[in-house]
């Protein structure tokens, strides 16, 4: 016997596992991947985001409109950096994430 999640109600285990079953699956794992993203050079004045930009990247696949480290939202009139990270492509940082990129390079490479 096991108690239900939502009402408490006591059930047996197979009727338990009979009413979560889904597509002849009893459970589904989740496994968290960290990647770690070496960026290869950054421009701190790629462009400025505004309504021409979103324009001309509507109908692109991926959204440019926050931050790729650390999800800040866009505003218009915003300058954004852009860094290039190998294999995963070119992705869009604020002023803040550039400089950090930029200043841990300097210090690496010093």
């Amino acid at each position: 016997m096991k108690a239900c999640r939502k009402c408490g109600e006591e059930k047996p285990l197979e009727e338990f596992y009979k009413a979560g079953n889904q597509g002849g699956r009893m459970r589904s794992i989740t496994k968290t991947v960290t990647t770690t993203y070496a960026p290869e050079w950054i421009k701190i004045d790629f462009t400025t985001y505004s309504p021409e930009f979103r324009r001309d990247r509507k109908g692109m696949r991926r959204k440019v409109n926050r931050c790729f480290a650390c999800g800040h939202p866009f505003k218009d009139g915003e300058t954004m950096a852009l860094g290039s990270f190998g294999r995963h492509g070119n992705k869009a940082l604020c002023q803040t994430c550039g400089r950090d990129l930029l200043d841990s390079e300097k210090k690496e490479g010093a």
